[in-house]
């Protein structure tokens, strides 16, 4: 339902709708009429009413949007907790890669902006004269954008360029210092995380379609064995890992004895080489800006190893869950079966997916969102005036689902805030446009006469 006012506030906007009828609209044809005399007296007309027929009208053209769909929300802020519309605010509804909202904010929150990941190749003795005695161990640190340069070229949101940590620097290091020779294999450890490859209840398609590849703590270019023409899951993400990096030590001058898959024993200590992530903060922004499905899954069994007790989603989950109830996030009606939103059993509310948006400092998901026109998800949509470079959404589509939750620089630079969600569309486009409609709304907020005309005050 539209929030109700208190009954003190109806008399305004009696008088706000006898202006609103009365004042020319400014998307009219242009023939404005001129204001030569205050219409109320200052003292009597206080700035409010204008407010009141920004919200009313405002209010109109998203009950037009929102109102006849019954399975929908929204809700829009201003300044950030001024309530300026809400419908719905508190049904629970599949939100699709919105959901990745909640998981960036935990991750934010609960590991660090500033964190990085450090992916190592280890043995069990340094090498002699360059030559490395027995088995070495790339042991997966959980980093979901280790990747090469041909595959991250392709890796982003419709196969845009997404930022990586690069595999070609871990087999630069190895050969800076003095390695010539594994005379074991290189093997993969993934025992960071389980080896759960996706969630039960995801459609099988997912990894067939390329909305995700399977889940492992040693991720190499989203584990896949191919990427075109079309995209192939790898069967044995470790094994793929260190078939790839075996190439890359190959073309160092490098000799390894075969590659595999295998956890690492106590004893392989010796640090041979090694390759840092960017900031945590930076990979959730690759994250939100390119609705990476396997990177959100990533982080939340990250996020179940570090503070769960397992790196598993389940236990990402949780601690998702409880973090958000520590920072006193609106959760009721929250239902989380992975971090991504591929799950059509995930429910968020328009107001926890606001108030998420809404935070801000380091732990800000908001900082880090697609640019209309400029990136992401983003990137095509809203590419010319008056909406490029002014609004900053996450973007989230599933089958007869479609959520939008963001930010908005409005005609008079007012910032408003806004968590749409709408479920039981019949097509993606569907759901674009109507997000469409939404920020076209929202950007000519406030829609109104400005305060000084109404008192006469031209100042």
């Amino acid at each position: 339902m539209t929030r109700r006012l208190p009954a003190a506030a109806l008399a305004v906007l009696a008088v706000a709708a006898v202006v609103v009828a009365a004042w020319p609209s400014p998307r009219g044809a242009g023939d404005r009429l001129a204001v030569t005399a205050p219409v109320f007296d200052a003292a009597r007309v206080p700035r409010f009413v204008s407010d009141a027929v920004a919200n009313v009208r405002l209010g109109q053209r998203l009950d037009a949007i929102v109102a006849p769909r019954a399975q929908s929300c929204l809700t829009v802020d201003e300044g950030r907790g001024s309530m300026v519309y809400s419908q719905r605010p508190d049904l629970p509804l599949v939100p699709a890669s919105n959901l990745k909202l909640l998981t960036a904010t935990a991750v934010l929150d609960r590991i660090g902006a500033g964190e990085r990941f450090h992916t190592e190749v280890r043995a069990a003795r340094p090498p002699v004269n360059g030559v490395v005695a027995g088995d070495v161990w790339l042991v997966g640190a959980g980093d979901p954008l280790l990747a090469t340069a041909d595959f991250a070229a392709q890796a982003g949101y419709e196969h845009q360029p997404r930022a990586r940590t690069a595999l070609e620097d871990l087999a630069a290091n190895l050969a800076a210092a003095g390695v010539r020779q594994v005379q074991g294999r290189l093997l993969g450890d993934e025992s960071r995380f389980d080896t759960q490859r996706v969630v039960p209840t995801w459609s099988p398609s997912y990894l067939t379609s390329g909305e995700i590849g399977p889940m492992s703590a040693l991720t190499v270019n989203d584990n896949e064995a191919q990427w075109a023409p079309r995209e192939v899951p790898a069967p044995a993400p470790a094994a793929n890992a260190t078939a790839v990096l075996g190439r890359l030590l190959q073309g160092h001058g490098i000799q390894v004895g075969g590659t595999g898959e295998g956890t690492a024993p106590p004893n392989a200590s010796a640090v041979l080489g090694h390759v840092d992530s960017a900031p945590v903060g930076d990979e959730v922004g690759v994250t939100l800006t390119q609705s990476d499905n396997l990177a959100a899954e990533l982080l939340t069994k990250e996020l179940g190893r570090r503070f769960g007790g397992a790196g598993t989603t389940s236990a990402g989950v949780a601690v998702i869950r409880k973090t958000l109830d520590d920072l006193h996030l609106p959760t009721a009606g929250v239902v989380m079966v992975d971090g991504s939103g591929l799950d059509r059993s995930d429910r968020a509310t328009c107001q926890v997916l606001l108030r998420a948006v809404e935070r801000d400092g380091q732990a800000a998901a908001a900082t880090r969102l697609p640019v209309a026109g400029g990136s992401g998800t983003l990137l095509h949509r809203y590419s010319a005036a008056p909406l490029k470079g002014r609004l900053w959404a996450k973007t989230g589509t599933l089958s007869g689902a479609a959520a939008f939750t963001g930010w908005v620089s409005t005609t008079s630079s007012n910032q408003l805030a806004f968590s749409f969600v709408v479920n039981g569309i019949g097509s993606d486009a569907e759901g674009k446009a109507l997000e469409d409609k939404v920020a076209a709304a929202l950007y000519t907020y406030p829609e109104a006469p400005a305060w000084q005309t109404l008192t006469g005050d031209a100042r």
